[in-house]
């Protein structure tokens, strides 16, 4: 069984996220799930261009609330505060399913969503936090994470925090390096 909170390692470059991230979206959709991407700009367009080609009608999903593709920072205050963000995330979970949706299912680039502040040590405590909320509520997500732009040790915590790892379009769905999150947080 693969898990709902999966993370995909690519090199960085846009077209390296289409592979995983378009049809997990275009699934999401065809399924009655709000869909979420945030990333940089050029990888919203990236990926909104990449759903038209496999032919979805993003016009028409932005319209009815089933796609939201952007590239707003949910920092708050200017900082990256993992409680606020998953807090946050759990509200849109609710609106969707408010709205007539099965929940959210959402994907974001983690290095856009730590901004300039590059917050890595913080992100052991986000992606900890998240875990229960995938258990609890009706989500699904990818956390992205380019190699390129994020330190190893972030790395290690998208290995050891993620149940199905991406690396490129390669889905290992059980990976050998999962911690579950009770155990990392009793040695926090």
């Amino acid at each position: 069984l693969v898990s709902r909170h999966k993370c995909l390692i690519y090199e960085g470059a846009p077209s390296q996220q289409l592979p995983v991230v378009v049809p997990f979206l275009a699934q999401g959709l065809r399924d009655g799930w709000r869909c979420l991407y945030l990333g940089a700009p050029e990888f919203v367009s990236a990926i909104e261009d990449a759903l038209s080609a496999s032919g979805i009608d993003v016009a028409a999903a932005r319209a009815h609330g089933a796609l939201h593709c952007t590239s707003e920072r949910s920092l708050v205050d200017g900082r990256f505060d993992p409680r606020v963000l998953v807090a946050s995330l759990a509200t849109m979970i609710d609106d969707a399913v408010a709205a007539g949706f099965r929940g959210l299912w959402a994907t974001g680039d983690i290095a856009w969503e730590l901004g300039s502040q590059q917050s890595f040590e913080r992100l052991l405590e986000y992606e900890r936090l998240l875990e229960p909320l995938f258990r609890a509520k009706p989500l699904h997500g990818i956390c992205l994470y380019p190699a390129r732009a994020v330190p190893a040790h972030a790395l290690q915590t998208a290995l050891q925090v993620h149940r199905s790892v991406h690396l490129g379009d390669r889905l290992y769905a059980d990976n050998q390096f999962y911690v579950p999150p009770e155990v990392l947080q009793s040695s926090a």
